[in-house]
């Protein structure tokens, strides 16, 4: 999965290539907004669906970013090719945010008591 995503960032970003018709600070800023779109519905639906939480963060924050290009397509005329530029690079920041926030900042933590019932819940890490 790894291996992916870098693909597809390094085409994405391959500058001589997409010179003239990516605007390279603005896609940025819409895969910065899918990462944090991911990374909080992912933290929220670990609480809920454990199981699942990165799946459901990605596919949360891909939903909202294809229903906000599709108001901004309806009320501003956006261009289709645009458009799509844009939620293309939505889902790779909601692909990266995710898969950070379920592997590096959530932990799934098992305990056992003296009583030998288990507990599983999520812990929060964060260094410095």
């Amino acid at each position: 999965m790894k291996t992916i995503l870098c693909f597809f960032m390094v085409v994405m970003f391959a500058e001589d290539a997409f010179a003239g018709t990516i605007n390279v600070p603005g896609e940025s800023a819409h895969a910065a907004g899918g990462m944090v779109v991911s990374g909080m519905a992912t933290a929220i639906a670990g609480k809920y669906w454990p199981e699942h939480r990165a799946l459901i963060g990605f596919g949360f924050s891909t939903a909202c970013g294809i229903i906000g290009e599709g108001v901004d397509r309806a009320q501003y005329g956006e261009k289709l090719s645009s458009m799509l530029i844009d939620v293309a690079f939505h889902t790779i920041g909601a692909a990266i945010g995710a898969a950070i926030t379920d592997e590096f900042i959530l932990m799934p933590v098992m305990k056992r008591d003296h009583s030998e019932s288990t507990n599983f819940g999520i812990v929060m890490q964060c260094r410095f």
